[in-house]
């Protein structure tokens, strides 16, 4: 058979996740992967399941391998540019041992003297390969399920395995990028939040000469939110919902994008018209915003919009909020604030009587905050702006290398692009500058 009519099904070994009863799990144990940790292109991995080390040799097929190719078989059906099902995602080092659970399929390549594993990754990753299999999904309502069967029917452009190389080898080089911009990101949130730590729970402040000074201005107030801000809405979305029609508009954010500051998933957008956006009276972001999850699994998470991310203009629909302080030096230690686990479980408690799950307004402008005095709050702001800064900075720069990566990949992945003139040509772009 000619290397050009070969498809997924002969290149390709196919492990599907195993499927494992609530009984079956542990408290601890071997870590098991599911659909649900799949968060746009990130892996999320704060709630993970485990079995017992006893099931390590029956499911010894379930284990993932570093470069596996993971597609969702199942996920909701919203249309197909932000459909979960056909999603894909290389396994990296911090999951490889996990098993994959139900719902999802792992590809491997079968033949490596003809399909570079990594290469394997970037065919999951192309819209051709997505909207491939996700026109050949099945399902009702909300739910799309697509076959294993209809995976492996896919024929990749299959170049020699050198230009498979080079080509991974390029477009690699844009997710180490990335990766270490989210890692930089995250990083500098931690530190934030450790110099919040350091000030207003442990009362010290880091003098000129970089030394742990005890704070002794005062005095400390508890307050109710409401006395801090200006600012406490939600947003809207047009009556019948989103127009999945539009291709132009304006984002409409919902809870799913309260992530922390400088995360953001744009596939999860939802668009409003120009015109439904110029009549909203509410909602719309403003620099600095504080959004708060306001109803469903995860009351009270937050996160924060500055210096045009995730747009210049955008809104939030009904379900977040937006809160603004009345002092601009009070905004980034009111997020940290709210940022904190005991915040999230109080906001969440605030929801414990309630027969319809959410914060509504009142009780979240009631809840009760720590107030340090200004000045105390002036010297944390002097210190955290900058890292806040950095922060956005680095995560419009990950959004204008992801656009680069998704406009190359898919003339790449076709043969569109010889990759030798185009490795020959930003070599010269490099020694030019």
């Amino acid at each position: 058979m000619s290397r050009s009519n070969l498809s997924l099904k002969d290149l390709c070994i196919f492990v599907n996740g195993g499927a494992w009863n609530e009984s079956e799990y542990a408290v601890q144990g071997i870590p098991v992967f599911k659909v649900s940790n799949i968060k746009g292109a990130e892996i999320d991995l704060s709630n993970v399941d485990y079995l017992p080390i006893s099931s390590a040799e029956k499911y010894q097929r379930h284990f993932l391998k570093e470069n596996d190719l993971i597609i969702a078989t199942v996920g909701s059906h919203q249309g197909l540019a932000n459909s979960a099902a056909g999603r894909g995602l290389t396994v990296n080092r911090k999951i490889a041992g996990y098993l994959l659970n139900q719902n999802a399929v792992c590809i491997r390549t079968a033949r490596p003297d003809i399909l570079h594993q990594k290469y394997v990754g970037y065919i999951g990753k192309s819209e051709h390969f997505k909207h491939f299999i996700q026109t050949r999904g099945r399902g009702a309502a909300n739910q799309m399920r697509i076959a294993v069967g209809e995976i492996k029917e896919y024929v990749p452009h299959l170049p020699s395995l050198d230009v498979q190389s080079k080509i991974v080898s390029v477009l690699s080089a844009y997710d180490e990028l990335i990766d270490n911009n989210r890692s930089r990101i995250n990083l500098l949130n931690e530190m934030a939040a450790a110099l919040y730590e350091l000030c207003f729970v442990r009362k010290q402040m880091p003098n000129d000469a970089g030394e742990k000074a005890a704070i002794e201005s005062g005095p400390w107030q508890e307050v109710k939110l409401s006395s801090l801000i200006t600012k406490l809405e939600s947003g809207s979305r047009p009556k019948g919902g989103i127009d999945k029609s539009l291709k132009t508009g304006i984002a409409s954010i919902g809870a799913e994008n309260v992530i922390g500051a400088g995360s953001y998933k744009y596939g999860n957008e939802r668009l409003i018209s120009t015109d439904f956006f110029n009549c909203m009276k509410k909602g719309k972001v403003e620099q600095k915003d504080i959004l708060i999850y306001k109803d469903g699994a995860y009351i009270g998470k937050t996160s924060m919009f500055q210096d045009d991310f995730p747009h210049k203009i955008c809104a939030v629909n009904e379900h977040v909020f937006l809160i603004n302080s009345k002092n601009r030096f009070m905004q980034n230690y009111l997020y940290y604030t709210l940022s904190r686990e005991e915040y999230y479980e109080k906001m969440q408690a605030l929801n414990s009587n309630s027969a319809q799950p959410g914060l509504n307004r009142d009780k979240l402008g009631a809840l009760d905050v720590i107030k340090p005095p200004d000045d105390l709050i002036a010297r944390f702001n002097d210190f955290v702006e900058p890292m806040v800064k950095l922060i956005f900075n680095l995560a419009k720069q990950n959004r204008l290398i992801e656009e680069a990566q998704s406009l190359l990949m898919p003339r790449l992945m076709t043969g569109n692009v010889d990759i030798d003139e185009y490795i020959e040509g930003a070599g010269a772009r490099i020694a030019a500058e």
